[in-house]
């Protein structure tokens, strides 16, 4: 009963994390494209390089949690992965500002928000839910998938096959050959017709003449 109810709660964790990393993304995306749209001229060349920026920083950014510091001080590690760390550094910076920026254009309904001149108790809830939507997607999706359950190979193994699924497999028959006729033991032969014709009495037999004179 209890590891049922652990598993039950493990796919619940695993889920909620999985689907609130992804619902948190999508605002966040969202965010992030206004706070870039509201610096820029609003052309549709900006647009779609907010898009696609919003994109390459997901995907450092998803890099970055999957990848341990220590793996980069080791010797196995390249330039390019010491590059990829400071990107996903800096997608954190790029996506919490431009959060920040999307929040406050919502918020405040002006389209080029200017941080420094807004009151504390304007900029506090942007600032917060920009880093809340900037930091947390990421790291939300991919200890979701880490907590995945693996199937142990000792179970597989032991895993009992239904017998529809066996093959069993047919031995190849033997040809006949004469030096392994068996052996069925004595053979009774059955006599001949001349064997069972009954064999005349010789006419010199006593009983044969006795008989004739009708004598016992």
């Amino acid at each position: 009963m209890n590891n049922e109810f652990d598993a039950q709660r493990a796919k619940f964790k695993r889920w909620s994390l999985r689907l609130g990393g992804y619902g948190a993304w999508v605002i966040g995306a969202i965010f992030s494209y206004i706070g870039f749209t509201s610096e820029s001229v609003g052309s549709t060349f900006w647009k779609a390089l907010g898009i696609g920026l919003t994109l390459l920083v997901t995907v450092l950014e998803l890099w970055l949690n999957d990848t341990k510091v220590s793996d980069l001080l080791s010797d196995k590690s390249t330039f390019g992965d010491i590059l990829l760390f400071l990107g996903g550094c800096l997608s954190y910076v790029y996506d919490a500002y431009t959060s920040v920026l999307g929040l406050c254009v919502l918020m405040l309904g002006i389209t080029h928000p200017d941080i420094s001149k807004m009151e504390w108790s304007q900029w506090l809830i942007p600032v917060l839910g920009g880093i809340f939507l900037a930091a947390l997607p990421e790291p939300m999706v991919v200890a979701s998938y880490k907590n995945e359950p693996k199937k142990k190979v000792e179970q597989v193994q032991n895993k009992q096959v239904p017998t529809k699924h066996i093959q069993y497999q047919q031995k190849p028959q033997q040809k006949y050959n004469a030096q392994h006729k068996p052996t069925l033991g004595p053979v009774n032969v059955m006599p001949t017709a001349q064997q069972n014709s009954c064999t005349p009495w010789p006419p010199e037999s006593g009983y044969l003449q006795a008989s004739q004179r009708g004598e016992n």
